[in-house]
């Protein structure tokens, strides 16, 4: 679908862009005629797998505050309003209390939530000054459910801090009509889940397309009465 630039036209920013779930989201806001500002990290090629004049890929380290504010300056600048922003980077690994010390805490801590803090403050300074925006944000199940996360404790954590910036986002950004939303999915159906989870049933797990939807409609006139949203996307599992 072919759609012309214009000041109606919405601009959706979109981390973590190269992943399973990134790429169903940038092709389910493409579809609906958004600009697509797609960010991917060092090789991660997204180029050819879309063929969209209104998609933007800019690849930066989300951990460098320095690299991501350089971005974010030259985005806003750009296009004036960023009326959306998905921030789906991060990652996961396995840890009990015995073997989670320092090292494995930090590990979590940069990849889950520096890798949406830095991004999503700047966003949401910028939101702050044009009017509002929508803010997604990529929980887990573990970090509101302490028995599982027993085995994954720097995972669940680092994501739990990710849920309480969601709610601090809302409140310091209630009376700017800047809305943020938590995303809890289950186990996604990805190429990657289904091979080191042969055995499972793979109806019950949760369609990156189906994710993707679900965000497109939250930012939607029809779900713009939805406040603070916690979207728990099990799927059947």
């Amino acid at each position: 679908m072919d759609f012309t630039r214009n000041q109606l036209m919405k601009t959706v920013l979109i981390t973590g862009a190269s992943g399973n779930l990134g790429k169903a989201v940038c092709k389910q806001f493409l579809s609906d005629g958004y600009q697509v500002i797609a960010i991917i990290g060092q090789n991660n090629p997204l180029e050819d797998l879309f063929q969209s004049k209104h998609l933007d890929i800019h690849s930066v380290d989300l951990r460098s505050e320095m690299e991501v504010n350089q971005l974010s300056d030259e985005l806003c600048a750009r296009y004036k309003k960023i009326d959306v922003a998905v921030f789906l980077a991060g990652g996961f690994a396995a840890g009990n209390i015995k073997n989670s010390g320092k090292q494995q805490m930090d590990d979590m801590y940069k990849l889950n939530f520096e890798t949406a803090y830095f991004f999503s403050r700047q966003l949401f300074l910028h939101m702050e000054k044009n009017n509002g925006g929508y803010m997604f944000f990529v929980g887990s199940r573990p970090a509101i459910d302490a028995a599982s996360a027993v085995s994954m404790l720097p995972y669940a954590l680092s994501k739990s801090l990710v849920i309480k910036l969601a709610e601090i986002y809302n409140a310091a950004g209630k009376k700017k009509n800047i809305i943020a939303h938590v995303l809890i999915p289950s186990v996604i159906d990805t190429p990657e889940n289904r091979k080191s989870n042969p055995k499972a049933d793979f109806t019950k797990w949760v369609a990156p397309e189906k994710i993707a939807q679900s965000i497109l409609f939250a930012c939607s006139e029809p779900g713009s009465v939805i406040r603070e949203g916690v979207f728990k996307l099990y799927g059947d599992s």
